[in-house]
């Protein structure tokens, strides 16, 4: 119980340097992104559209990196399964006694 609970004291800080820096990064685009619409669109864009702007960015940005990794996690899986199959292939021709 008291190393958990020492566990849990020592997550804390790390928990909150990490929030804080994803807030830091999404107010940083959020800021951005409205200031590339503000070029585009003659209306001023109010500033309270910084925050949620900024958290849908780091929403799609995690987002498009989850379907790189599941794509390459699928590449990955089949060659595997291509080099098993070449394995298996090439057993199976020395065990026939086929030279190769």
């Amino acid at each position: 119980m008291e190393q958990s609970q020492h566990l849990v004291e020592q997550a804390e800080p790390l928990r909150d340097q990490v929030l804080g820096f994803l807030y830091t990064l999404s107010d940083l685009l959020g800021q951005f992104v409205l200031y590339l619409v503000n070029l585009m669109v003659p209306a001023d864009i109010p500033d309270r559209l910084v925050q949620p702007i900024g958290f849908l960015c780091l929403i799609t940005i995690f987002l498009l990196m989850a379907e790189i990794a599941k794509k390459i996690a699928w590449i990955v899986l089949v060659v595997g399964w291509v080099l098993i199959a070449a394995q298996i292939g090439l057993i199976w021709l020395e065990a026939s006694g086929s030279t190769y």
